[in-house]
């Protein structure tokens, strides 16, 4: 097992497509392609498949992809302790608090995480999963804690009543998809109106708790919201049992969650979600410094 096949296989999770991931790494598809089947050879198992939206990890080789991304991390750290390299990045130390959305800590954070931690060994982060406005509390209350948010612009009374002192730094804004089995009536769709919205129920896995409001409720009163949660497996045994759909947006699509549905984006073009960094205005000079280090990393995969 050579440290380049586990650096091809992160490469084309990240990617989500043979070509891509060939071009990034400066080789050929098939010579991406024998790396991979080498390294299933010598572990004895499928890592990747083909699908119809490129390629996707198999469940063993969404195992190898952790192990791949720990050893590769560890590697790096090794190499700087035998080297004593003391460069700018591992002089960076400290601790991070985040609190996410629902939907970007599923889809977007472990990818941004651990190459975040590839570049800055000695910071620690530490997060927690809360809804919009459980996030805008806590960074209120907690000045060196960061947020960082999905939510939908059509639901005005939310950023009405942010706090004087959050400061709230727009980064990418999403048309808002609908998931659903490939067995749903909608599944052949190419986009799905509000009104076609109003005859089936809805999961909402992004909202604000148990009185939150939900966006695409800004645009009818007469959509059903059947089941609010923030349980990824609940949200699927729901959708394969029911005729029930869920918000979705393109992350989820990119980094393969809830890959057995059929993901449609809505076709009025005012449902979007928009990811936001919440912090603190008095936050610290250091921790700003190690919250922009962070952000710019999540970034990148947005």
């Amino acid at each position: 097992m050579r440290t380049k096949q586990l650096a091809d296989l992160v490469e084309i999770a990240k990617c989500s497509s043979m070509s891509v991931a060939a071009k990034n790494t400066h080789t050929s598809r098939q010579a991406l392609t024998n790396s991979i089947q080498s390294l299933e050879q010598e572990l004895g198992c499928q890592i990747i498949e083909s699908s119809k939206r490129g390629v996707r990890l198999t469940e063993e080789g969404e195992k190898v992809l952790i192990a791949a991304q720990e050893i590769l991390c560890r590697l790096e750290i090794l190499k700087a302790d035998l080297a004593d390299v003391e460069d700018a990045n591992t002089r960076v130390r400290g601790k991070i608090t985040l609190c996410l959305s629902p939907m970007l800590n599923i889809s977007i954070l472990p990818y941004a995480f651990t190459e975040f931690r590839s570049h800055y060994p000695n910071v620690s982060i530490f997060t927690s999963e809360k809804y919009r406005e459980e996030i805008i509390g806590q960074v209120a209350h907690d000045k060196d804690t960061c947020g960082i948010l999905l939510v939908s612009k059509l639901i005005d009374e939310f950023f009405a009543e942010i706090p004087e002192n959050v400061e709230l730094i727009e980064l990418k804004t999403y048309p808002i998809y609908i998931a659903m089995s490939p067995r749903h009536p909608l599944a052949s769709q190419k986009s799905i109106s509000i009104n076609t919205l109003t005859q089936y129920p809805i999961v909402v896995f992004e909202v604000g708790g148990a009185v939150g409001v939900h966006a695409l409720s800004k645009l009818s009163e007469d959509i059903d919201v059947c089941l609010s949660t923030s349980n990824p497996r609940i949200c699927e045994n729901v959708l394969n049992r029911d005729h029930a759909v869920m918000y979705s947006f393109p992350p989820y699509t990119k980094y393969n969650v809830f890959d057995d549905f059929r993901h449609i984006p809505v076709s009025d073009k005012r449902a979007t979600f928009t990811t936001y960094i919440a912090i603190n205005k008095e936050m610290s000079k250091d921790m700003r410094q190690l919250v922009s280090l962070f952000v710019n990393t999540f970034a990148q995969y947005l």
